[in-house]
């Protein structure tokens, strides 16, 4: 998770620095409809109606409130919208898998037909989310209407060779997570404890006080950190995955949008210099993306900011509109 997340609060950024709160948050803080994909069950909220079907793919660490801004104003403009919770996140079943790109995937779709929700489909992802849903695309793309990637992890990123600074940092972000679902097995996470603070942190003012808490226990479970781990242990895969399924470009609607600026780094001055030079990657990796559509779409944030879903959710609602607008007709 090169650039995007170094240590533990990066990881739970999605979850932790969530959503400003709207009217009606809390329904995130219960089940929405679980899905049964094979014994075993993904929690989805779908509100709205209308085609195509928006479906909304949280970023590392994220769950489905990570999309309270975004989904109610997709709503509005008389669309599907679903969000739903990965395997072990929120209301979700664990998987014992590696939690890959692929097997996520998968998943999704699964639970999309079982759910009867059959497309077409735009399909929205936050960061390490786009690998999951590039595969899906990829591999159903005539029930593709649209695809818009929010800061879409490069798989490059993750498979071209980086400094020992970087890799150390990388590391150092792991290692946390790790101990954090040790701390979470031994139910350390559940009372207030400096181990409790480290990993879940304090309440967020912005949401709802029943959202809130729904999401300290909910990050107090060992099932939510053995997600980050299994998905950030398995990222080089999952990148491998995605760069083996490159092939012709898609035939779909196609938006990128991208940080314009260099995000903060907190560390040594060795530290920022070596996620200085992975930034300078960044662009090309985003246009490198977006080019694997004809009809595509390159945006770029007023700031530096990674959770585009939160920072600027009008933003994001005016670009999945404006897909759909360049879409074709799609056929199931």
């Amino acid at each position: 998770m090169r650039r995007h997340c170094t240590l533990i609060a990066c990881v739970l950024l999605a979850a932790v620095r969530a959503a400003y709160a709207y009217p009606g948050d809390e329904v995130y803080a219960r089940p929405g409809v679980l899905v049964d994909i094979g014994g075993r069950k993904l929690n989805l909220y779908c509100t709205g109606w209308g085609a195509p079907t928006i479906v909304l793919e949280s970023g590392l660490g994220g769950r489905a409130s990570a999309w309270a801004q975004v989904q109610p104003l997709i709503a509005a403009h008389h669309r599907r919208v679903c969000s739903y919770d990965r395997a072990g996140y929120g209301f979700s079943d664990p998987d014992a898998k590696p939690r890959t790109a692929s097997r996520i995937a998968d998943d999704l779709y699964v639970a999309l037909r079982k759910a009867h929700l059959h497309g077409p489909y735009v399909l929205v992802a936050a960061t390490y989310g786009a690998f999951p849903v590039r595969l899906l695309a990829g591999r159903h793309q005539k029930a593709i209407a649209g695809l818009v990637l929010l800061n879409p992890s490069p798989e490059d990123e993750e498979l071209t060779p980086a400094s020992s600074t970087v890799e150390r940092i990388d590391s150092a972000g792991l290692n946390s997570a790790k101990t954090c679902l040790e701390s979470a097995k031994r139910g350390a996470l559940a009372a207030l404890t400096p181990e409790r603070e480290r990993c879940v942190g304090a309440a967020n003012p912005a949401l709802s006080s029943e959202l809130n808490a729904r999401r300290l226990d909910l990050l107090s479970k060992p099932a939510t950190w053995g997600a980050i781990v299994s998905e950030w242990s398995n990222i080089v895969h999952s990148a491998a995955q995605v760069k083996a399924a490159r092939g012709s470009r898609y035939e779909f609607a196609l938006t990128v949008i991208s940080a314009s600026e260099e995000p903060p780094f907190n560390g040594s001055d060795e530290d920022v210099r070596a996620m200085h030079q992975t930034w300078l990657n960044w662009d090309k990796w985003q246009h490198d993306i977006a080019a694997l559509s004809a009809n595509s779409r390159l945006l770029h944030t007023k700031g530096s900011g990674r959770v585009v879903e939160s920072s600027d959710p009008a933003m994001v609602a005016a670009a999945i509109e404006e897909t759909i607008a360049r879409s074709k007709p799609v056929t199931r």
